[in-house]
């Protein structure tokens, strides 16, 4: 892991995504939870954080999960934990490597485009979006499974949407960055609205149990 941080891995993307297969496969093999695999299975692609070895992580997470159901919760957490590494070390959408700056605070050239400089440009800020994006439509699947029944899920969503609507002066200012912006948003509000019904749901079954319940 520490090469793999570092830039010093061997590894190919393949050989990640085989690795990343072959511990899933592990984990759903055991009897009981090995917490240093579904650590090492969640941390890897945010390590290396390309679009490929993110995708594959996600595929192993959801293979996981819907395996053993039992683990979901450890595995939500190391995201959960990954995430917030991202916001802290600046990764993805919260780099600023790609923001735009005012054109208000820079000279008037009247040099030609440079195309080439703008496509390498747009390649960029596409590859950062992207990771956060897959990351982002396996939180609204894992949302729309626990919103009526797994409110221990919920509180992991809730606590990542409040944590990055904190950071949102980290959020990328580039223009492609609006739309993953409006879909954390849609997220957001999904979210807490979802929590609202969860809420008036136990609200209702702790003051208004038939009395059946009580027999």
């Amino acid at each position: 892991m520490n090469d793999i941080r570092n830039k010093r891995s061997s590894l190919t993307v393949q050989d990640l995504q085989r690795l990343s297969f072959r511990c899933a496969a592990i984990l759903i093999s055991l009897e009981k939870c090995d917490y240093t695999l579904v650590h090492f299975l969640v941390v890897l692609p945010f390590e290396v954080f390309t679009p490929s070895v993110v995708a594959a992580g996600i595929e192993t997470w959801t293979w996981v999960i819907m395996e053993r159901p039992n683990m979901e919760m450890v595995i939500m957490c190391k995201v959960l934990a990954s995430w917030f590494g991202t916001v802290k070390e600046g990764k993805g959408v919260f780099s600023a490597s790609s923001n735009c700056d005012d054109p208000f605070y820079h000279p008037i050239g009247y040099s030609p485009t440079n195309k080439d400089e703008i496509d390498r440009a747009t390649t960029h800020a596409r590859w950062l979006l992207m990771l956060h994006t897959l990351v982002l439509q396996i939180l609204f699947s894992r949302l729309k499974a626990a919103r009526y029944c797994r409110s221990t899920v919920m509180f992991l969503i809730q606590r990542l949407v409040l944590r990055s609507a904190r950071a949102h002066k980290l959020f990328s200012t580039h223009p492609l960055a609006r739309e993953l912006r409006y879909m954390f948003l849609l997220f957001g509000l999904e979210t807490l609205k979802s929590s609202h019904l969860d809420a008036v749901d136990r609200l209702q079954s702790h003051y208004f149990r038939p009395p059946s319940v009580f027999t």
